[in-house]
C-alpha cells in the first residue's frame, strides 16, 4: 500500500487514469440502479389489478301485472240489533210489542283487492251471514164478537201473539282502507265500504197462547237494501306476502220482510194479514281474516350480471 501511493504521488498520469475510472463505474452503477428500478415498477403496475367498475344503482320495482293484486277471505260473528218490528193490522189495532230480538250470526266471506300503495288498498267482498233467530210478543185490544171463556160479546179484552222466525243475509261490499304504518309487522288500519244486504226472513210464525188459541204462518222473502260499513283493526305479517287481520266492523243492513201472513182464527175461519217487518238491522262484527298477496310490490327485478374481475 505504501508503495502503491508512493507510486501515485510519482506519477500523476496515473493517479488521474485511476479517478477517471471510478467515476465511470460509479455513473455506470447509478445508471443501472435506476434501470433496475424503472423496469421493476413497470411490472409491479401491471400485476396490481384494476378497479372495480362503479355500479349503476339498482332500478327501481317494476309491475309485473298482478303487483299489488290481492285475495282475502274472512269468518266471524255478528251481533244484531234493530229498530223495531212491524205489522200492519196490530198497528191498526193500536197494539204495541212488548218484546223484539234478533238474535247473532255467523258470516264467512272472499274477496278481491289491490293494494294501491303503502298506505291505500281498496277490496270488493262477498258474504254469507247465516239464520239469525227472530222473537216478538205484541199486545192489542179485542172486542168480543161473541161469547167465549173471558171474551163476552161486545167486550174489550187484551190479547197478545208470539212471533218467531229467522233471518239469513248475503252481503256484497266496495270497501276502501288507510293502513296507519306498521311496526314489527303489526299494521293498524280504518275503513268504510258501501254495497248492498239481501235480507231473507222465513219460518214466521205467529200463535195466541191465550184460551182463544189461533195463529199463522208467512211465506219466506228476500228484501235488497242498501248496506254501509266501518272497519278497525290490526293486521299482521306473517310473511310479506301473508298477513292475518283481526278487526271490528260496524255494518248496515237495512230491513227485512217476510211475505203474507196467512192465518187461521179461532172460529176456525181462514184469513190473510200483512207481513211482518224487522227495522234498519245492524250487526256488530267481530272478524279472523286472511290476506294473500299475489306478489311482493318492495321487491325489484333481477340485475344483470356484472363483470368478471380477476384476483392476481
Amino acid at each position: 500500500m505504501e508503495s502503491l501511493h508512493a507510486s501515485l504521488r510519482s506519477k500523476p498520469q496515473a493517479k488521474e487514469f485511476l479517478m477517471g475510472s471510478l467515476k465511470t463505474l460509479a455513473y455506470a452503477g447509478a445508471v443501472a440502479m435506476i434501470a433496475t428500478s424503472a423496469a421493476f415498477s413497470t411490472a409491479s403496475a401491471a400485476d396490481l389489478m384494476a378497479p372495480a367498475p362503479m355500479l349503476a344503482p339498482p332500478p327501481p320495482p317494476v309491475a309485473d301485472g298482478m303487483s299489488g293484486l290481492y285475495l282475502r277471505g274472512d269468518v266471524g260473528v255478528g251481533i244484531l240489533n234493530h229498530d223495531d218490528f212491524q205489522q200492519q193490522e196490530l198497528a191498526a189495532a193500536g197494539g204495541t210489542w212488548l218484546r223484539s230480538s234478533v238474535g247473532d250470526q255467523a258470516f264467512a266471506g272472499v274477496g278481491i283487492g289491490y293494494q294501491f300503495n303503502s298506505w291505500l288498498r281498496f277490496d270488493v267482498t262477498g258474504e254469507y251471514r247465516t239464520g239469525a233467530s227472530v222473537g216478538g210478543t205484541d199486545t192489542y185490544r179485542f172486542n168480543c164478537p161473541w161469547t167465549y171463556g173471558s171474551c163476552t160479546s161486545g167486550a174489550t179484552i187484551n190479547r197478545s201473539n208470539q212471533w218467531s222466525g229467522h233471518v239469513s243475509s248475503v252481503v256484497g261490499l266496495a270497501n276502501a282502507y288507510v293502513d296507519l304504518g306498521t311496526w314489527n309487522g303489526l299494521t293498524p288500519f280504518i275503513g268504510g265500504g258501501v254495497g248492498f244486504a239481501n235480507n231473507r226472513l222465513y219460518d214466521v210464525r205467529d200463535y195466541d197462547p191465550s184460551e182463544f188459541g189461533g195463529g199463522g204462518y208467512a211465506r219466506e222473502k228476500t228484501k235488497n237494501n242498501f248496506a254501509w260499513a266501518l272497519h278497525a283493526g290490526l293486521a299482521y305479517d306473517v310473511t310479506p306476502n301473508f298477513k292475518v287481520e283481526l278487526a271490528y266492523r260496524y255494518l248496515n243492513m237495512g230491513d227485512a220482510q217476510s211475505g203474507q201472513l196467512n192465518c187461521v182464527s179461532p172460529t176456525g175461519a181462514a184469513c190473510s194479514y200483512g207481513p211482518l217487518k224487522v227495522k234498519s238491522i245492524d250487526s256488530s262484527d267481530i272478524k279472523l281474516g286472511v290476506r294473500w298477496m299475489f306478489a311482493d310490490r318492495s321487491m325489484p327485478v333481477a340485475m344483470p350480471a356484472g363483470p368478471v374481475i380477476r384476483k392476481y
